[in-house]
């Protein structure tokens, strides 16, 4: 709270008030992921006007600057990553087809393994008879 006031005595209200709608804009971006492209174009600025209040109040009162430029908006990436997301779903496909692929040809083995095993218990069986009958 006394932070709050000795910054009150300090800043001008309309400063003071650009000051908070950054900080409540820029909290809610970050902590509730709100806002949209506007929102930040908007507080970029609101960003810049205060860059120039400070140099304007503390270093060149009489620097004028041109007008807000706003930067280059996003690269729209949406086709880029359509194309990479077909790629990964035909790599998923490709994978789930060998897959599927292995998994029979581990089951026809683990099928024969068992008539093996099943045909050598058999085959043990008759030499223990062959054995007791002679």
């Amino acid at each position: 709270m006394i932070r709050r006031l000795q910054s009150e005595n300090l800043l001008p209200r309309e400063i003071r008030q650009v000051f908070d709608q950054v900080r409540i804009t820029g909290n809610a971006a970050n902590h509730s992921l709100a806002g949209d492209h506007a929102k930040a174009l908007a507080t970029l600025k609101l960003s810049w006007q205060l860059g120039l209040w400070f140099h304007r109040t503390f270093k060149q009162p009489e620097y004028r600057s041109g007008p807000f430029v706003p930067p280059a908006p996003p690269k729209d990436e949406s086709k880029e990553l359509e194309q990479e997301l077909g790629a990964l779903r035909q790599a998923v496909s490709a994978y789930q087809a060998r897959h599927a692929q292995v998994a029979s040809e581990l089951q026809a083995a683990h099928t024969q393994l068992t008539a093996v095993w099943e045909e050598r218990a058999v085959w043990e069986q008759i030499a223990v008879e062959t054995d007791l009958a002679k």
